[in-house]
């Protein structure tokens, strides 16, 4: 985790919303875009914000390593992002 935090593209507890332009921007002005080609590491990505923001990042160009507590969800959200092109 060292290598994410220091190159000054890691947010802890980054707030995102969805701009006016139809792009999902964080609260400090960067979009998803920013983690293409990145790791990034999702906690409660089988539902709500978690699985959103999994599709995003997916859709964005990331890796995903995704966590939940209901596995079978979780292999419906992953079949989904692999569907739409995702996963690397």
């Amino acid at each position: 985790m060292a290598g994410l935090a220091e190159s000054g593209r890691f947010c802890h507890n980054r707030v995102f919303a969805k701009s006016g332009a139809g792009r999902w921007r964080g609260a400090g002005g960067g979009s998803v875009e920013m983690f293409k080609g990145k790791t990034a590491i999702i906690t409660g990505g089988s539902s709500g914000i978690g699985r959103e923001l999994a599709q995003r990042l997916a859709a964005a160009g990331s890796s995903l390593a995704l966590a939940a507590r209901d596995l079978d969800k979780l292999g419906r959200t992953r079949e989904e992002i692999i569907a739409r092109g995702g996963g690397r």
